[in-house]
This record gives structure tokens, sequence and C-alpha cells, in this order.
């Protein structure tokens, strides 16, 4: 009987243990992605192989990299920047807040973005899109705004928008069907 008593306590034990070490994952994950709110634009001076494996090592992962000879431009979240400032490898803060330094810029006018919109329709043959509110780009919201108005437009060739998971930022990625 102790020998069972035991067994259940241990068992009990280790499930508390595993417990406790996914909640503070889960916290740490969290934690993590709250971080992330704010973006900035870095160019960061490496030199070598040595700089790239320091990079590394500090667990940064870049995508859209604008290479130049000593040194590349990014756009980092607020967390990467952390990671960057602990990894020995120079840089500088080119821009600290993306955001508001997209809501700084001048305003074009009604009459200047139809004037671009049109060029674009004659030059490209686009149709169907304006510019969104980040430097010409759309945000995250605009995007989900448009994909929800394709489908109230064109019912018959897209289908309503499905969450196929979750970003580490903990936004849908969403998915629709065109056909």
């Amino acid at each position: 009987m102790s020998s069972w008593k035991g067994s259940t306590c241990n068992a009990t034990c280790t499930a508390l243990v595993f417990f406790l070490a996914s909640a503070f994952i889960c916290f740490e994950s969290v934690s993590a992605q709250q971080n992330m709110g704010r973006y900035s634009k870095v160019r960061v001076y490496a030199a070598g192989q040595a700089d790239f494996l320091a990079l590394n090592e500090a667990g940064l992962v870049f995508d859209r990299i604008d290479f130049h000879d000593t040194y590349f431009d990014v756009v980092l979240n607020s967390y990467e920047v952390d990671l960057l400032r602990g990894a020995a490898v120079a840089y500088d803060i080119l821009v600290a807040d993306l955001e508001a330094e997209y809501r700084s810029r001048p305003k074009l006018s009604l009459a200047e973005l139809d004037a671009l919109e049109a060029e674009m329709k004659a030059k490209y043959g686009v149709l169907g899109f304006e510019f969104g509110s980040m430097g010409g780009y759309y945000t995250f919201d605009e995007v989900v705004a448009e994909l929800d108005e394709m489908v109230s437009l064109f019912p018959n060739i897209i289908t309503a928008k499905q969450s196929i998971g979750t970003t580490i930022e903990g936004r849908d990625i969403w998915m629709v069907k065109i056909s």
C-alpha cells in the first residue's frame, strides 16, 4: 500500500512540476509577445562571420533585410531590439517608433492620392486597391477589412476568411479561397 501511495505522490509531483513549468513558459511567451508592440528601423553593423554568429546566438532571425557593404537595415520589434542589445554587435536605431513616424508624415491630398492611383491603374493595370495608412502599405486591420469587403463584393468567387492559426503576436492568420 505504501508503494502505491509513493508512486501516486511521485506522479502527482511530476504532474505539478510539469504544470508549473508549462505555466511559466506560457507566461514568458505572453510577456515576450506584449513587448513586441513597437517596431523600430535598425542599422546593424555586421563586419564578418563572428558578428553573424553573435546575432544567431542571441536568437535573432531577420527577414526583409536591406544589405549594404558594411551594414544592413532591418525592422525589429521591441523584443528583438532587446535581444540585439545583448549580442555585442554594433547597431544604430534609425527610427525608434515606425508607427509614430508614419503617422507624423505629411498626408497626401485627395487629389495627390487620386493622381497616384490613376498612375498605378494606367501603368500596372491595378484596380480596386487604395493606399494603406502606413506609408501606403496596409495595416493588419486594413488587410482584414479588405478581405471582408472582397467577400461582400464577390461572394461567388471568394470565401469568408478562416483563421488557420495565430502569429507569435497573437493575431489570426487569415485564409481565403479565391476561385
